[in-house]
């Protein structure tokens, strides 16, 4: 054998969230190189002249395909690592899709990218996690108070919409980054994860860009600031914990699926995970809903339409056996669930 294989740590020590203005990161279609099909590119997210210090475990980017050509999927871990068998975004040929995503810091502060064809790509920097003095949490299923608050996580679905646009969401009272956090074409329905610091007042602005849309905005938690402490957030290399397309356990109408998070690498006093979520072969339109167990909230985690292939990403909080459970509201459909991080 040739050469090195460098191996970073499976699971990065415990950090606090840092909220950032969004910062474009990476642009293809001004730089002319789309991504070729299975050739990996390397970005940097971490130290040099990026706002993350050298030393963030993680980062999360909200990652946008264009120019798709062909049906095809996309894949971040953190550079050193084997490619893992996950994936973060899932398209057809012609499509425009985003999609929310959490990836570990890898070797000289950068993650890499793959995609199975070719697609221009968009990363937007929107945060990173990094060790601090203060500990730092995201709050499940609980009401963001009113103050101690940095940064709140919303699963953000546009739906009826009239024109092909985007949508930006940014801190009340802050000047509009020239960056997006939803992609769509007329007609569309389209979910995306959306960590956003909070503005005056504990706002939150959103911005749509062109034509008439419905907003629909769930409130999964939040991220606490230095004057209150909380759980940390444990980075790992991604990794799938479900698939019903190789269990056989389709969900149908109404039904739930079980997933056990808890296990290697999560400690057993985890209280809540960061997934990649999707939904493939739906046989009609719905929503998938991911929560501790028990009575289903009324909230949605994904919304698809018959036929497509769609992810998101998703903060679930865990039961106390370390496990969510996944709720199809129509139809059957098969899902894929791959594991990012950790809080606890």
């Amino acid at each position: 054998m040739q050469g090195t294989v460098v191996v970073t740590n499976p699971s990065s020590p415990p950090a606090q969230y840092h909220a950032l203005q969004p910062t474009r990161l990476m642009d293809t279609r001004t730089d002319g190189l789309p991504l070729q099909p299975g050739v990996a590119v390397n970005l940097t997210v971490a130290g040099g002249s990026t706002p993350v210090p050298a030393s963030a475990s993680a980062v999360v980017l909200n990652m946008t395909v264009t120019n798709t050509s062909g049906p095809g999927f996309l894949t971040v871990w953190p550079t050193g690592n084997p490619r893992p068998t996950a994936s973060n975004l899932n398209w057809v040929a012609g499509e425009t899709r985003p999609n929310l995503v959490t990836v570990q810091v890898g070797f000289s502060g950068l993650v890499a990218i793959v995609a199975s064809s070719r697609t221009d790509v968009i990363a937007d920097l929107e945060g990173y996690f990094a060790a601090a003095p203060s500990d730092s949490h995201i709050q499940c299923g609980a009401g963001v108070p009113s103050a101690g608050v940095s940064a709140v996580v919303l699963n953000v679905t546009v739906t009826n919409t009239t024109a092909t646009g985007y949508l930006t969401a940014y801190p009340t009272s802050s000047a509009r980054p020239t960056a997006s956090n939803l992609n769509w074409g007329a007609g569309w329905t389209v979910p995306n994860r959306v960590i956003v610091p909070v503005g005056t007042g504990g706002q939150v602005s959103f911005f749509n860009f062109a034509g008439v849309t419905e907003l629909v905005v769930d409130v999964n938690g939040y991220f606490t600031d230095a004057t209150l402490s909380g759980k940390r957030f444990n980075a790992l290399s991604p990794a799938r914990i479900a698939d019903t397309r190789t269990s056989n356990q389709k969900l149908g109408p109404a039904g739930t699926l079980p997933v056990q998070v808890g296990g290697v690498g999560v400690s057993s006093g985890a209280t809540a995970a960061i997934l990649n979520v999707t939904v493939t072969n739906p046989t009609t339109a719905g929503f998938l809903t991911v929560y501790p167990g028990g009575t289903p909230p009324t909230a949605s985690d994904l919304n698809f339409a018959a036929g497509q292939t769609i992810p998101n990403q998703v903060v679930a909080t865990l039961s106390a056996t370390g496990s969510v459970t996944i709720y199809n509201s129509a139809g059957s459909t098969d899902v894929v669930v791959d594991l990012v991080g950790w809080f606890g």
